[in-house]
């Protein structure tokens, strides 16, 4: 069978698909026959609705599919020690929480819509807002700042995605438990 690889195409199909409430009306205002297949929920819970079968694809931003392959996702959706082993969304394995839970979870398609976040500047101090902001990418100080915190950033754990699963190939629909677009 063939495999899903875009929105549309999981539109065309009728598939349940899992945003953020933040962005909801964004995505309906770019494509309003979403409208009866979306699944909302907090932000980056939306692997979470699709291993417990609310949702089969979902439309989430990078960071969430960061923490997903970080086994965050995971640990997020999984905070009360009840849930541990009692449901799909937080498995267990060797008596411990499986992190891998969203390595079989693939990005496909390309990007479905960007953000634009802005912070109003005086005219008065546009050019000199400017001209710092090259000064400071020019001496690599974002560079640097980016290094000296990474530890506060997701870090994929390893074969996350799992490595026969491509990122730009379809899964076929046979074996689809989930998707991230």
């Amino acid at each position: 069978k063939a495999g899903v690889s875009s929105v549309e195409e999981a539109v065309d199909l009728g598939l349940k698909i899992c945003v953020s409430s933040a962005v909801n009306q964004d995505v309906l205002n770019l494509e309003p026959r979403l409208a009866s297949l979306l699944v909302q929920a907090d932000f980056d819970r939306c692997a979470g609705e699709i291993q417990a079968g609310n949702a089969s694809v979902a439309i989430m931003a990078q960071s969430e599919i960061d923490k997903m392959y970080s086994g965050d996702a995971v640990r997020s959706d999984c905070q009360d020690a009840h849930l541990r082993g009692s449901t799909d969304v937080c498995p267990m394995r060797d008596g411990m929480l499986d992190l891998t839970r969203d390595c079989n979870l693939v990005q496909i398609g390309d990007s479905f819509m960007s953000k634009m976040i802005a912070i109003p500047v005086s005219a008065d101090l546009q050019h000199a807002l400017g001209w710092s902001h090259i000064m400071q990418q020019h001496s690599a100080k974002l560079d640097a700042a980016k290094e000296r915190y990474a530890s506060q950033f997701p870090k994929s754990m390893p074969n996350c995605p799992a490595e026969t699963l491509g990122h730009t190939s379809a899964m076929p629909i046979r074996s689809f438990i989930g998707a991230a677009a």
